[in-house]
């Protein structure tokens, strides 16, 4: 029988934010369990093991980063604005979830329906701002994967610490790059 008061609902925000302090690598059933003030087998009525918490964590943040972004997307002045906040705000869900962020890196790796849909709300946003400018299928696909490639190397090289040892901040790096595709998705459109 399960514990009165554990369900998953709070066995997931334990274990997110598990995951936010210890590191998505770092943290175990044992201090979950302890975290809800329940026994190790007790978790076991709710979930299947430390995968499917790992999985579950993953979808969590990819709906949050998925959420940042849609109100980044919703907040722009106009399309180029618009744009240039779902840009942002990609960097600052990673900067400042970045075991979150790691979660959300390992979702291509689960094969079930809840992974797969988390993924598509994650990033919708980034395809919604491309589609602002081009609607034809290839170029907003091309378009899409080379904001998102940019996006997840920039994060990722940024949080290994590097681009700190360049007289240029990274920054103005990252704020280029964000110009440099929005002037290519001016352009594409353009070319509609």
């Amino acid at each position: 029988m399960a514990r009165k008061g554990l369900t998953n609902e709070n066995i997931m925000a334990a274990a997110t934010d598990l995951v936010n302090e210890k590191g998505y690598d770092n943290f175990s059933l044992r201090e979950l369990a302890a975290r809800l003030s329940v026994k190790p087998p007790s978790l076991y009525n709710h979930i299947d093991g430390i995968d499917a918490i790992s999985s579950a964590v993953g979808v969590t943040a990819a709906h949050r980063m998925g959420s940042a972004l849609k109100e980044a997307l919703m907040s722009g002045k106009d399309k180029e604005g618009s744009f240039l906040m779902v840009f942002t705000a990609y960097r600052n869900y990673a900067t400042e979830n970045p075991e979150l962020y790691k979660a959300i890196s390992h979702l291509p790796e689960i094969k079930d329906e809840k992974a797969l849909e988390a993924r598509r709300i994650c990033f919708q946003p980034i395809r919604d701002a491309v589609a602002l400018f081009i609607t034809e299928n290839s170029s907003a696909v091309h378009f899409y994967r080379a904001i998102r490639n940019y996006l997840h190397g920039f994060v990722s090289m940024e949080r290994r610490g590097y681009m700190q040892t360049n007289p240029m901040p990274s920054e103005e790096s990252f704020q280029w790059a964000a110009q440099m595709f929005l002037k290519e998705l001016k352009e594409a459109e353009d070319r509609e």
